[in-house]
């Protein structure tokens, strides 16, 4: 049975806050990542708009298998922080190709949210948090909008309830953030990161050695 074809209000939103959580990644993701992204989301937009479904799978098939090469050819690895992240980018853009089915806007949903993770593992930055925040709180409520059944509820009403969503969560996070164990080493090992080479002074010092370190 043919899908029926989604209407182009929840492919705005979900694009919308992919977009918002793509922009916390300006600057450490290559710029190819993001043109693929945008493509892949405007042609499916585009087709929404006609009221057409997701593009035929040798389409799909042949632009992921591109979008998957270039990746490799950059960074000769699927691992680590920079290709890790940018493949989780890809297939979040790559899966709003192909959606044709409220449960593909969800996994897309869920892709969002993963995004938003892997932003906080390149920066500690208090301000990014706050804005990353805000990205998880709209897809929150984009995402309510999408589980009720039509019509949809406003986005006064989704807002407010995704908002008293966090704020239930906020005491668990506190919990965790103040009673769980520190470690002196990460829960998870990035490839590469142990042999990054690092900068300063040792406590013992020779001739020459300020030179080779220039």
């Amino acid at each position: 049975m043919k899908p029926r074809p989604l209407s182009p209000a929840p492919l705005a939103g979900i694009t919308a806050c992919l977009a918002s959580a793509l922009a916390a990644h300006w600057g450490s993701l290559p710029a190819w990542v993001f043109a693929t992204v945008a493509v892949s989301a405007g042609l499916r937009l585009l087709l929404a708009h006609r009221g057409r479904t997701a593009p035929p799978r040798g389409v799909r098939l042949i632009i992921s298998l591109l979008a998957i090469a270039l990746l490799y050819l950059q960074f000769r690895t699927f691992n680590g922080l920079s290709a890790g992240t940018a493949l989780l980018a890809l297939m979040a853009g790559l899966k709003l190709l192909e959606t044709d089915t409220q449960r593909d806007l969800y996994v897309v949903t869920l892709l969002i949210y993963f995004v938003c993770v892997a932003a906080l593992l390149q920066s500690d930055s208090f301000w990014l948090l706050a804005y990353l925040i805000g990205v998880c709180w709209l897809t929150t409520a984009t995402l309510l909008r999408l589980t009720t059944t039509q019509p949809a509820p406003g986005w006064r009403p989704s807002l407010r309830y995704a908002g008293r969503l966090l704020a239930q969560a906020l005491p668990l996070a506190l919990v965790f953030w103040l009673l769980f164990p520190r470690f002196a080493a990460p829960l998870w090992q990035i490839p590469g990161s142990a042999q990054r080479a690092e900068s300063g002074l040792s406590e013992s010092m020779s001739p020459g050695e300020i030179t080779e370190l220039a």
